[in-house]
């Protein structure tokens, strides 16, 4: 065991004037502690250094634009419960409700159905629970920071995703990456209670949860693997009942697909029998996970929920349709404009993280899977998410902030191996 020992002295007065005394205090840290749990200490530092950034300046006293009061209002409906003037008759019939039915701030004159989603439940009952400690707490003080809490617990999934593709050091460097790309940050700064952070997190904590079930099922712990896929599941559907979700439907079907279809050509050309008995495990895993979004989704939402899951993307590319019936205001919405080529996307996420990620990543995990036949799983992944929202965002700037994560962990990824390199950790580029 490494102890380190920092002395502190300190001059001590005595009754008697002049007379003073040394006195010592040994704080003792133990090394073997700090390096068995780094990884721990430095994604709590990654979370408050993120809380802190993103809270430290805010001085104002109001929110930061008219989306965050779009959410603020329908979580001041849920929260309190009622609604001062405003008549509940619709119809000719008087409502009984404990939040309006109408929304008279949308679709004027006659306003639109009030329709929050999780978002706004979480959000107005974190506050209920904030005024538990805070009696004299108000709404919009509370959404300073609650879009911030939400942020800087990203780092966990993001960490657990790196890990699980590559190594610790991986997942660290690319929870950091990701929540301080300017991008990310211009979107999730505190007093900006817009719905980007809740669905930055959901995706990455559904994915984390998937990989996790997916390397559990690779060694055979199947009990283990069916709750993660449960979880992975639950989390899925909770995105579903938020914001569109066919982008995780699509990521992770891409991926069985694409991971069973490679190893039975791998098992062919090897002169191996191919045998889909093999992929049982991952077959289930994706089962439970698609199973439990589905039961979860479709008893409330509809059938529309299996149609949009296979049919999302094509519907996206008809939202700034001219030819929908007006007004779509798709067509002029600031963050749906087109993102502009490749260049102008490189410069929007960071052009050392597209480099690195595009430059460097593809080809060393191409290669590696050839000539190695490793990090199968990861090549996968990460292309698929990569060149997914490089499309997207070309689309709708709006995808820019979904495009970070993967570049992130691509150059964290590739950076690792450099440092695994220098540390004579790994033999050649390729392992």
């Amino acid at each position: 065991m490494f102890i380190f020992k920092i002395i502190y002295k300190e001059l001590v007065c005595m009754q008697s004037e002049g007379d003073k005394e040394n006195k010592q205090i040994e704080i003792t840290i133990n090394l073997a502690w700090v390096k068995r749990n780094y990884a721990a200490i430095i994604l709590i530092t990654i979370i408050l250094l993120s809380f802190w950034l993103r809270t430290f300046n805010f001085h104002q006293n109001w929110l930061l634009n008219v989306d965050s009061y779009f959410h603020y209002r329908y979580m001041k409906y849920i929260a309190n419960g009622k609604v001062e003037n405003l008549t509940l008759i619709r119809n000719n019939h008087l409502v009984n409700a404990t939040y309006p039915l109408y929304d008279p701030l949308m679709e004027a004159p006659n306003g639109r159905e009030f329709r929050p989603n999780l978002y706004h439940y979480l959000g107005a009952y974190s506050y209920l629970l904030g005024k538990l400690v805070i009696p004299n707490l108000e709404l919009w003080v509370f959404l300073i920071y609650f879009p911030v809490i939400l942020t800087s617990l990203c780092a966990i999934p993001a960490y657990y995703i790196g890990k699980i593709l590559y190594d610790k050091r991986a997942g660290l460097l690319t929870a950091f990456l990701f929540l301080f790309n300017p991008s990310i940050l211009a979107r999730t700064m505190g007093g900006d209670p817009d719905n980007d952070c809740w669905v930055l997190l959901l995706p990455l904590v559904t994915l984390a949860f998937f990989l996790l079930a997916n390397k559990f099922s690779e060694e055979k712990r199947m009990k283990r693997a069916l709750v993660y896929s449960l979880f992975s599941g639950i989390f899925f559907a909770a995105l579903a009942y938020s914001w569109v979700y066919w982008h995780v439907f699509y990521l992770i079907t891409g991926f069985v697909v694409f991971k069973i279809v490679i190893s039975s050509i791998l098992d062919y050309l090897s002169g191996r029998k191919i045998a889909l008995k093999n992929y049982k495990a991952l077959a289930a895993v994706y089962g439970v996970t698609i199973a439990t979004f589905f039961l979860l989704t479709v008893p409330v939402k509809g059938v529309g929920v299996i149609t949009t899951s296979f049919f999302g993307p094509f519907q996206a590319l008809q939202l700034k349709a001219e030819i929908r019936e007006f007004p779509n205001v798709y067509v002029s919405v600031a963050e749906m404009m087109q993102g502009g080529d490749v260049k102008t996307i490189a410069a929007r996420v960071g052009v050392p993280l597209f480099f690195f990620s595009t430059v460097c990543f593809l080809p060393y995990a191409t290669a590696s899977f050839i000539f190695r036949r490793k990090h199968l799983d990861t090549l996968i992944f990460v292309t698929l998410w990569m060149l997914g929202f490089l499309y997207a965002s070309v689309f709708a700037i709006r995808f820019t902030i979904f495009l970070v994560f993967p570049l992130a962990l691509a150059s964290s990824i590739f950076l690792i191996k450099l440092l695994r390199l220098a540390n004579g950790e790994d033999r050649g580029i390729l392992d």
